[in-house]
């Protein structure tokens, strides 16, 4: 049989409709007794729903086994989209009688029925008839839901008015079975809050957090509750409580959707544990008023140190929200027993580093002095043999005293400078210096060992000697500035402005 197993055929059955199912599927459920010959089928290309009886594919499945056996069927569910109407015929005496439902909704398949008898001609004084069409099925569905959300909606008024509402919400039972219940029924009541805007204090804008703290969840409700053409641009964050210390966070908005957020994260340095400073940065698409950023942390995957941030919250470059939280873990008495630890050890390591910054100045300053004295000593008139000879006396001594630092200086690189030096700025001005002094000692050494055009030589030379001695100033300044800035609050030396 031609389209026999193809699957394309739906059945309306009471108040919803299922398939699609082939003629072979449908033969089998009419054998069981789920469906009828009056039960309503469509498939694509089918302008409207039709009883199975009328449609012609059916025909071979529904045609009975015995001409003498007569089927009776009860009254056929009524189709899905039949509109309801009624037609009447008035005669002249204009008595008016509804007529009987009509023979093709009441009546077995054609192969199964007796003889059809043709409509009469209405007689003298006879009730006029009136034909009733098949109605469109009750809404019972929509009208019960609508009911449940008032229901609850106006419990939920009544218990919170008299006071019960804060006894009820203690039950955890309850408040399970309640957060179900909204989960299910927001998408809902967001469309009954848009229809009546009266509702809208008492339905959430966005979906239930459970791993929020219920204040944070307040703010992200009035960032999302926010009309943006009435309040602006609204933006509120709530930490995510699944992990303390690898921290997310939940960032609602009023925004358009598909709004891009960015978030940067800069911790306070004498409040972060094991670390002097840390700084990421991380984003947020919102999706119905609500998104949600990754976990922060190092670029390596490791966890952030513990200690509060500073957050801010921007789009296109213009910052929307600031917030300072705590992040990484608990702010509990071991982080403050290991936070003053840390401390301990950070005045001591400035202690030493300023120290040896300071003695590093002093041997520069005398590199510089022993070089600038020896030239002026022995530059006089053109070099003699004895000149020569003197000035290479002097320059393995001072290259020896620069060549051990710069042993030193070799492992400054900036990384670790950045992470295990406290006065890493003084560092890096400590390695200019001692380039820019070293540069002075180079034209000194080329007088007297190549040939030079005095001109343009003592240009040259002065310009090196003013760098040197500019950055050996400045380097000596910076040096008292770190011994005269006050502690901070937590009693760590302060490097603000080095």
């Amino acid at each position: 049989m031609d389209g026999f197993k193809e699957k394309k055929w739906f059945v309306y059955l009471g108040d919803h409709h299922e398939g699609p199912f082939s003629l072979e599927d449908i033969q089998s459920k009419l054998n069981l007794g789920l469906v009828t010959p009056s039960s309503f089928v469509w498939a694509e290309g089918m302008g409207d729903w039709k009883l199975m009886s009328e449609v012609e594919a059916f025909q071979a499945i529904l045609k009975p086994k015995s001409d003498n056996v007569i089927s009776l069927v009860p009254t056929p569910p009524l189709g899905p989209t039949l509109e309801p109407s009624i037609e009447l015929v008035s005669e002249p005496s204009g008595a008016i009688e509804l007529s009987p439902i009509p023979e093709p909704l009441m009546a077995a398949p054609e192969s199964a029925q007796s003889p059809r008898q043709l409509p009469q001609e209405p007689q003298e004084n006879e009730p006029t008839t009136a034909v009733v069409k098949p109605r469109k099925p009750f809404p019972f569905r929509s009208i019960f839901r609508t009911l449940g959300v008032l229901i609850i909606l106006g419990g939920s008024g009544y218990a919170y008015y008299t006071g019960q509402f804060e006894t009820l919400r203690k039950s955890p039972a309850l408040e399970a079975a309640v957060n179900t219940i909204t989960d299910t029924l927001q998408p809902y009541l967001l469309k009954l809050s848009d229809r009546y805007p009266a509702v809208s204090k008492w339905v959430s804008p966005i979906s239930r957090l459970p791993d929020v703290a219920p204040e944070e969840y307040e703010e992200l409700k009035a960032a999302a509750r926010a009309k943006l053409e009435v309040d602006g641009p609204r933006v509120a964050i709530a930490l995510s409580r699944a992990d303390l210390v690898i921290p997310a966070f939940h960032v609602a908005s009023n925004l358009p959707e598909n709004t891009r957020l960015e978030l940067a994260f800069d911790g306070i340095p004498d409040t972060l544990l094991n670390q002097l400073s840390f700084s990421a940065k991380s984003s947020a698409v919102i999706s119905k008023k609500l998104g949600k950023t990754a976990p922060v942390t190092f670029p390596d995957g490791k966890p952030i140190p513990r200690g509060s941030y500073r957050i801010s919250v921007s789009q296109d470059a213009k910052v929307l929200l600031t917030k300072t939280l705590f992040l990484g873990g608990a702010k509990d008495i071991n982080y403050t027993e290991r936070l003053n630890e840390f401390h301990e050890k950070i005045r001591a390591k400035a202690s030493t580093e300023l120290s040896e910054i300071k003695q590093f100045s002093l041997t520069l300053e005398s590199q510089l002095t022993q070089t600038l004295d020896k030239f002026a000593a022995l530059k006089k008139g053109k070099v003699t043999p004895a000149q020569r000879k003197a000035w290479n006396q002097f320059h393995p001594v001072w290259i020896g005293i620069m060549h051990q630092m710069e042993e030193t200086f070799s492992k400054w690189t900036p990384e670790t400078i950045e992470k295990d030096t406290f006065y890493g700025s003084l560092y890096q001005l400590t390695q200019q210096v001692a380039q820019a002094i070293e540069k002075v000692h180079r034209f000194h050494h080329s007088y007297f060992t190549e040939p030079v055009d005095p001109k343009g030589f003592e240009i040259q030379l002065g310009e090196a000697a003013a760098s040197g001695s500019t950055a050996l100033a400045t380097l000596k300044a910076k040096i008292e500035q770190a011994e005269k800035l006050p502690a901070t609050p937590n009693g760590l030396p302060q490097r603000e402005g080095l």
